[in-house]
């Protein structure tokens, strides 16, 4: 290899190493912003960051106790789900049942829900209006890893809060 090869191959040698050693910073310091925003629990808990710490505490006490309340409601809809997925892949089919399925886990789910909701209602109820406008955007985010789940990552216009108008 000629002398001008050489330094042709050294000069792309070096920016490349640049290149890779600017991606990695990048990746740390944007990707370590980006872990610590999303590992922050679910939206309403992130809302609740800009509470009063008794507050904050209160809202978290409340809300995991329901949480724990539907549980149980949240394992038997997993578990009709599964029961779904056998009967459809048994080697005869039977509706009926399927359809017996799918109404048990639909309706411990509603009854989960239920439980969430209602203790979220009754939460609120105890804030100020300062408090409750703080939290009210979180009301309409997806949990989590639920907007992945069902829209491939994409926002739409109706889980998008609405912006103040300042």
């Amino acid at each position: 290899m000629t002398s001008r090869g050489m330094k042709i191959a050294l000069g792309a040698s070096i920016a490349l190493n640049l290149f890779l050693v600017g991606a990695l910073v990048a990746g740390l310091v944007l990707g370590g912003k980006a872990f610590r925003e999303r590992r922050g629990g679910p939206p309403l808990f992130i809302a609740a960051k800009a509470l009063a710490p008794e507050d904050q505490a209160r809202l978290k006490a409340s809300m995991r106790a329901a949480a724990e309340q539907a549980r149980a409601d949240f394992r038997q809809a997993r578990e009709a789900r599964r029961r779904v997925v056998e009967l459809a892949r048994a080697p005869t089919y039977d509706k009926n049942a399927t359809l017996e399925a799918m109404r048990v886990s639909r309706d411990a789910e509603l009854r989960g829900r239920t439980r969430l909701d209602t203790a979220m209602a009754e939460t609120l109820a105890t804030f100020d209006q300062p408090a409750r406008e703080k939290l009210a955007p979180a009301l309409v985010r997806p949990p989590r890893g639920h907007r992945e789940r069902y829209t491939g990552g994409r926002r739409s216009r109706e889980d998008t809060p609405p912006r103040d108008q300042n």
